[in-house]
C-alpha cells in the first residue's frame, strides 16, 4: 500500500519548534509547561502534533471533545447527537463529515453553536457558511446574529431566572445580540440611557 499525505494538511511551523525546542534542551513535557505558564493552552500531545507538522486546528479539534464537553442546556437531543458525532470525527482525523437533520430539527442553530465552538475552543479564524440561495444566506445571518453563546453571563442570567419578562412589557423589538450587549453596558457600568425599574418584596424580581 503506498500512502499519499496532501502537504497542504501540513502546518510550516513545526520543524523550527521542534529546532528550538531541542536547542534549548528541553522536552515536549517542558515546553508545554513553559507555554502554560505564558497563559498559553497547550498540552505536551499538541506540541507533539505540531511537531509533526499536523496543523494547530486539528490538533485542538483532537482536544476539543474531551477538554471541553458540549453544553447540553439549550440545545435538542438531535443537536447534541449531530455536534457530539461531529466532533468524534473531527477528533479521529476525520474532517469530512455530514450532519443531516429533519426539516425545522434545527440545523441552522446547530451550525451556530458549532461554529461558536470551532471559533473559541478549536482556533478557527474563518468559518465558511454556503448556502444556494440568497434568501437562506439572510436568514443563517439572522440566526447567527441573535445567537448567544451558552457559557455567556447574559445566558447564565436567563437561565437563573434573574431575568423576566413582565406581562406589560412590550415584544421584543431588538435582537439577542442587542439586548445581550445593553446587559453587558450595566454589568460593566457603561453609560446608558434612562431606565426604569420596579421591584416587589415577595420576589427577587425587578
Amino acid at each position: 500500500m503506498v500512502s499519499h499525505t496532501d502537504k497542504s494538511e501540513l502546518n510550516v511551523c513545526g520543524p523550527q519548534v521542534s529546532r528550538l525546542r531541542v536547542n534549548l534542551g528541553w522536552s515536549q513535557p517542558q515546553l508545554a509547561a513553559k507555554c502554560q505558564i505564558a497563559g498559553w493552552d497547550v498540552s505536551r500531545d499538541i506540541i507533539a502534533r505540531i511537531e509533526l507538522k499536523k496543523r494547530w486546528v486539528r490538533a485542538r479539534l483532537a482536544a476539543m471533545p474531551f477538554a471541553h464537553p458540549l453544553p447540553a442546556q439549550n440545545l435538542r437531543a438531535c443537536q447534541v447527537e449531530g455536534i457530539t458525532h461531529l466532533e468524534s470525527s473531527f477528533a479521529a482525523d476525520r474532517p469530512r463529515a455530514l450532519i443531516q437533520m429533519a426539516t425545522g430539527a434545527g440545523k441552522t442553530y446547530t451550525a451556530c453553536s458549532f461554529t461558536y465552538r470551532l471559533i473559541k475552543y478549536a482556533g478557527a479564524r474563518r468559518v465558511l457558511f454556503l448556502v444556494d440561495r440568497a434568501n437562506l444566506g439572510r436568514q443563517a445571518m439572522a440566526e447567527f446574529q441573535q445567537f448567544v453563546a451558552p457559557d455567556s453571563v447574559v445566558n447564565e442570567m436567563w437561565n437563573n431566572g434573574d431575568i423576566l419578562i413582565p406581562d406589560y412589557q412590550r415584544n421584543f423589538v431588538w435582537s439577542i445580540n442587542q439586548s445581550s450587549l445593553l446587559i453587558e453596558s450595566f454589568l460593566l457600568g457603561l453609560p446608558v440611557p434612562q431606565v426604569f425599574s420596579m421591584s416587589m418584596r415577595s420576589t427577587r424580581a425587578k
